[in-house]
């Protein structure tokens, strides 16, 4: 099967993201066949790969679209820290993007960026609407609201030893906000977003094998 076929086909499942697994099931080939296939495509620039076994059909992807995909099959959004920067609460943007799942926390490192997952129970997870054009499945403001008043998150949301942002007003400079005054930032109502998605995600992509 050649490239534009497969790409064709893939692109027919109409969603940003594929797996591995779902080129072996669609293209009807084996796993190391589906891999080299997927690998051609990469080196065509044709997809992008975010981490080993998932393929982006979308070169330059938004990476909170990604979001939604790294822990399949379990749900997941854009949440805590990250959301309150995409609804505008806070100016400060997260180095990591963070999302809540039903799958285990841990740290996910992909191509595009760093992920922070966090495990909700299933009554807290929910909350969330498909944000268009875009797609991003991102918290609510009501759902934040609830639960992080005044912007506190709690404690076990934190990344240890504190957070590392970027100043949307200090034209992308780091700095590093100490766990314990992570509490007390300010919320800021229509805070603008200076920089864009890759922009903000750019420095940080950390290399990943295939």
């Amino acid at each position: 099967m050649n490239a534009t076929t497969a790409l064709r086909l893939l692109r027919g499942l109409g969603v940003p993201v594929v797996s591995t697994s779902d080129a072996v099931a669609l293209l009807d080939q084996s796993p190391a066949t589906a891999s080299k296939t997927m690998e051609r495509l990469a080196a065509a620039e044709l997809v992008r790969p975010i981490r080993r076994g998932l393929w982006s059909l979308e070169p330059n992807i938004d990476p909170y679209l990604v979001a939604g995909h790294l822990v399949a099959p379990y749900p997941a959004y854009v949440s805590l820290w990250s959301a309150l920067y995409l609804r505008e609460l806070i100016e400060q943007i997260p180095s990591s993007i963070y999302v809540a799942s039903l799958a285990r926390a841990q740290e996910i490192r992909t191509t595009v960026g760093t992920y922070s997952i966090h495990r909700l129970t299933p009554e807290l997870f929910g909350g969330f609407e498909i944000k268009e054009p875009s797609g991003v499945k991102l918290a609510t403001a009501e759902w934040i609201r609830a639960r992080f008043p005044a912007g506190r998150v709690p404690r076990r949301y934190r990344r240890p030893g504190g957070a590392l942002v970027r100043s949307a007003r200090l034209g992308g400079s780091s700095s590093v906000i100490p766990r314990r005054d992570e509490p007390r930032i300010v919320l800021v109502m229509g805070a603008s977003r200076a920089a864009s998605t890759t922009a903000r995600h750019g420095a940080l992509d950390p290399q990943v094998r295939r």
